[in-house]
Formats: C-alpha cells, sequence, structure tokens
C-alpha cells in the first residue's frame, strides 16, 4: 500500500484484474472487416497445391514400339516392307497417345530409300531403252538407197523373196555374182544365183572404206554417204554410161556399228533394174 501524494489516506496500488474479452458481434465484424491477401502473379502456391512437374513419360513399352524399331531397320534392307511397317507401328502409338521415335524414323528412310530406288529404275529403264533402239538402228549390215543425192532416183530394187539361190556371206560376195533381194535392213547372208536366171542385182563393185583416226565408227550418216558416194563412182565404168542418162540403178551393203568393230570395212555395190528382174549382166551394157 502506498502513501498519496497529498497526504491523505494510503491508496491501494494493487493491479485490477483484466476486463474479459468478449468475441466481436456481426455488426463489429462488419464494421472492421479484415483484409486477405490476394493471390498475385508472383503469389507462391497455397497449401497442398504444390509445383507442376515434368509430363510424364511414357512406360517401357508401349503399342508400337518394338514394331517400330523392326520397321526402321527393316526400311534400310527392304525400303517398302520397312515403311509399311513403320507407317502400322506409328498408327498404334498415336491411337495411344504416345510419340514412336523409331516409327517416325523408318518412315522418313523407307520413304526416302523408295524414292531413290524408284527413281534410279527409271533410269535405268529409260538407258536400256536408248541404248536397246541405238543398236536396232545400227545393228547388222544396213542396205543403202542407192543413189546420189543429184540425180533424185529412187534406188529401189525390185521384190523378188528369198527362195532359191545359195545363202552366202554377205562379206564374200564377188564382183560378178548375182543376188536375189531379201528385203530388210540388216542383212548377213544373201542367196546368189546363176546369173543366167532372173536376179535381182549383180555385184559391180568392191570398195574398202577408209578407216577413221581413232578407229571408231563413223556413224550411220557418214557411213551412207561414204557407201553411196563409192558406188556411185564406180557405176559409169562397169555399166558404160553415167549414171544421171542411166535406166538402171544401184543398191549396196555397208559395215554396220557391229561389224566395224570387228574390221569389216568393205562396201558391196550392186547393180539392178527398178522395173523388175534381170537376166544376163549389166556389165557394158551402157543402159
Amino acid at each position: 500500500m502506498n502513501q498519496s501524494a497529498d497526504g491523505g489516506e494510503p491508496r491501494d496500488e494493487t493491479p485490477a484484474p483484466p476486463l474479459p474479452q468478449y468475441p466481436a458481434t456481426p455488426d463489429q465484424a462488419a464494421q472492421h472487416p479484415v483484409a486477405l491477401p490476394v493471390a498475385g502473379p508472383d503469389a507462391y502456391p497455397g497449401p497442398g497445391q504444390g509445383w507442376a512437374g515434368p509430363p510424364p513419360q511414357a512406360p517401357a513399352d508401349f503399342p508400337g514400339k518394338t514394331l517400330g524399331i523392326v520397321g526402321l531397320i527393316v526400311a534400310i534392307f527392304a525400303n517398302v516392307i520397312g515403311l509399311i511397317l513403320s507407317i502400322v507401328a506409328l498408327n498404334q502409338s498415336k491411337k495411344a497417345g504416345f510419340r514412336n521415335g523409331p516409327a517416325l524414323a523408318g518412315v522418313i528412310v523407307g520413304s526416302v530409300l523408295t524414292g531413290i530406288g524408284v527413281l534410279v529404275a527409271v533410269i535405268s529403264l529409260v538407258i536400256t531403252l536408248t541404248a536397246g533402239f541405238g543398236a536396232l538402228v545400227a545393228g547388222g549390215i544396213a542396205a543403202g538407197s542407192g543413189s546420189s543425192s543429184s540425180s533424185g532416183g529412187s534406188g529401189a530394187g525390185p521384190d523378188s523373196g528369198t527362195d532359191g539361190g545359195t545363202l552366202t556371206d554377205a562379206a564374200s560376195l564377188q564382183i560378178g555374182d548375182c543376188i536375189l533381194d531379201q528385203g530388210g535392213a540388216s542383212i548377213t547372208q544373201v542367196p546368189v544365183v546363176d546369173c543366167a536366171v532372173p536376179h535381182d542385182y549383180e555385184v559391180y563393185a568392191n570398195v574398202q572404206v577408209p578407216d577413221t583416226n581413232d578407229g571408231s565408227y563413223p556413224g550411220d550418216d557418214k557411213m551412207d554417204a561414204a557407201a553411196d558416194k563409192s558406188c556411185y563412182d564406180a557405176f559409169a565404168a562397169f555399166v558404160g554410161a553415167p549414171y544421171e542418162s542411166s535406166a538402171l540403178d544401184y543398191t549396196y551393203l555397208m559395215p554396220s556399228e557391229s561389224s566395224w568393230s570387228s574390221g569389216d570395212r568393205l562396201v558391196t555395190c550392186g547393180i539392178g533394174d527398178p522395173s523388175g528382174q534381170v537376166t544376163g549382166t549389166l556389165e557394158g551394157s551402157a543402159r
């Protein structure tokens, strides 16, 4: 107990008991609202929310995985089959919701290699067809037209068929041999008959054409021009009249590219009558 400052009765300074705390009434809570934190873009996640983790990984095995690996390997060796397997595997994995890397790689590899294979096949086919056509044009011993460019003669011999006569190698024909026209652009053997019987042509010249500098075939056009000139030059001396005023015509057998490579350089000239077969020799006939 303490004495008061004014000398009066002493004061009792024992602390008063605390006032009881009563809960706030609804009206008081409304008058003093509590501000709650508002989540913003930089706010931390609330309890139990946690951070977003990495996406779930594909299982060790899923539909199409094994087939995709097989398709990729097969696509390297059997392009089309591997491509088909890879496409099937890729579709299976897509339906199951998984990405299939090996199957996608198999589709790419199979497509590229298949395309290359098709391109190579097309190029090979074109080369084969071109080479075959060239061999068909150049193959065999070609029968010439038998007229110079200035005369404009047709040079086409009469048709006699292939019956009769003795088949003789074209490279072995001699001047004075009488032959039957068997037609065709490629000739290796011709039927030789006695000149006393009707025949189509009489051999009147054998000319060796000069070789090229490197020994290569000069080409059909140059070969044909050389053969025509050789037979034209020999015509007047055999018939006894120039070609331009003669009623007769000539043809020739010349080397082909294949026979040229075997050493053939011989041009064989044959004379005949465009109106039909001839009996006897035409040498010195002046026709």
